[in-house]
């Protein structure tokens, strides 16, 4: 059981700042809601259609500016899920505000830039009020009781892993058949882009190994290149 419960803490720590709904209104909680059964076909194909509706809202709304992230992110207990966005001009514009504070004004625009690059939360795009995808609230709590249903069954974690892979899988899925509508671009443009599922402060392996789940191997590449120099910065 102990791999389960590593995995549960990863998922269940809590995600600073990044995660949080935009409003003041905390998700619901999973013992607050009465029980549902997960239905994963459901999940994807919601997260398919709010997804694909709001990276096109987004999109729209700022058609001169070069984007280079769209995501879902969630929260580590996964009992709520949003979109989010990243562009280089929203970038330029973090690291100007950064570069003000006395903690970073040591700091030069391009070592900022590439600190801040793939952090949703310091994204101008985040944190919009109609990001969330409040329409998926009950079957992403359901998703959330049957993790913490699976998190103590006597199998090794065998259970838990399955369905933690399954969730993950309606994301990916979701996210080529978003794709696939040409919303994140498409020939050398969409080599630029990386389609992502974030949770804020999770493992730079995490994050890459998803997106090479449903991205062009270049912008996979542009993503690994970016995280292991924005660690070597900040040794």
């Amino acid at each position: 059981m102990q791999s389960a419960r590593v995995t549960l803490l990863f998922l269940f720590a809590g995600l600073v700042g990044c995660v949080s709904r935009s409003t003041d209104e905390a998700p619901p909680k999973v013992d607050n809601v009465p029980m549902q059964k997960a239905d994963l076909k459901k999940l994807e194909d919601e997260l398919y259609r709010h997804g694909l509706a709001n990276f096109r809202r987004i999109r729209e709304a700022h058609p001169k500016d070069k984007f280079y992230c769209f995501a879902f992110y969630t929260n580590g207990e996964m009992n709520y899920v949003g979109v989010t966005a990243s562009t280089y001009e929203g970038l330029d514009k973090v690291a100007e505000e950064y570069k003000k504070k006395p903690p970073y004004k040591a700091m030069s625009i391009e070592d900022l830039r590439l600190d801040l690059k793939w952090s949703p939360c310091d994204s101008p795009l985040h944190g919009d009020a109609e990001n969330d995808l409040t329409a998926l609230d009950s079957s992403m709590q359901a998703v959330a009781a049957e993790l913490y249903r699976r998190f103590d069954l006597k199998d090794d974690g065998k259970s838990f892993k399955e369905f933690e892979a399954q969730v993950r899988g309606c994301f990916a899925n979701a996210l080529k058949r978003i794709g696939a509508e040409g919303v994140f671009g498409s020939g050398d443009e969409r080599k630029k882009v990386v389609a992502n599922l974030l949770m804020g402060d999770q493992s730079d392996e995490d994050r890459i190994g998803f997106a090479a789940r449903v991205n062009p191997a270049e912008s996979v590449q542009m993503l690994k290149q970016d995280l292991e120099a924005a660690s070597r910065l900040r040794r």
